[in-house]
């Protein structure tokens, strides 16, 4: 990281007009945090928006669903491991936590498309900060 190795030795050499910054000035790294930050906030809120708003239902997301579904029920791994295993076991956790099933069909909200949101935000976040 060029500004760290810049600060350190700015600091070892009591450069005074390089280390510490000014007051009120924005360092380049703040600046790529801030637009990161607003960037995942705003498309966390888009992609919100659009949940809910599918016209068809493929073939795995009817597998899936079905999957999890008998997961919260009780029921186990009913089917063939075709699909990632451990994503109906997160869907059927969402669906628990939040006390329904999921459900299938246009214009469906269900916890799966929720533990989608908060996953897919919570590996953006990690690979931005982590």
């Amino acid at each position: 990281m060029p500004g760290v190795l810049r600060a350190r030795s700015a600091k070892l050499l009591h450069l005074p007009w390089a280390w510490p910054p000014r007051p009120g000035r924005l360092e380049s790294r703040h600046l790529v945090i801030a637009v990161l930050a607003v960037l995942i906030v705003v498309g966390g809120a888009m992609r919100y928006r659009e949940i809910g708003k599918n016209q068809r239902v493929s073939a795995d997301e009817m597998s899936y669903a079905g999957l999890a579904n008998s997961i919260a029920s009780g029921h186990g791994y009913l089917g063939q491991i075709h699909w990632a295993p451990g994503a109906p076991y997160v869907f059927a956790l969402f669906s628990r936590l939040e006390g329904s099933t999921i459900r299938i069909g246009p214009h469906a909200r269900s916890p799966a498309q929720a533990a989608q949101l908060v996953i897919g935000l919570a590996t953006l976040v990690l690979a931005a900060f982590g």
